[in-house]
């Protein structure tokens, strides 16, 4: 077995699993904004917990238009059984 062969995908799996790593903790963490003299450092606070408000308020209308809506719960509660 060559190590040619198998030297360019293991380096391509690390680098893309390292990459991976760093964005989804990009994505969840810090929690609360980082300051340094007094100026907010970029990407502090992760784009989910500053935006949680805005995603709660998307994924509730998203399910109730979609998922369970009016005419769904009007039919479960007016139905005989």
């Amino acid at each position: 077995m060559d190590i040619q062969y198998v030297a360019g995908p293991l380096l391509g799996a690390c680098i893309g699993y390292f990459t991976n790593f760093v964005a989804v903790k990009m994505l969840f963490r810090p929690h609360h904004p980082k300051m340094l003299c007094g100026r907010r450092l970029p990407f502090t606070p992760g784009i989910i917990p500053r935006r949680q408000p805005d995603l709660a308020r998307a994924v509730g209308k998203a399910v109730g238009e979609n998922l369970f809506t009016s005419q769904d719960l009007r039919s479960l509660l007016l139905s005989p059984a």
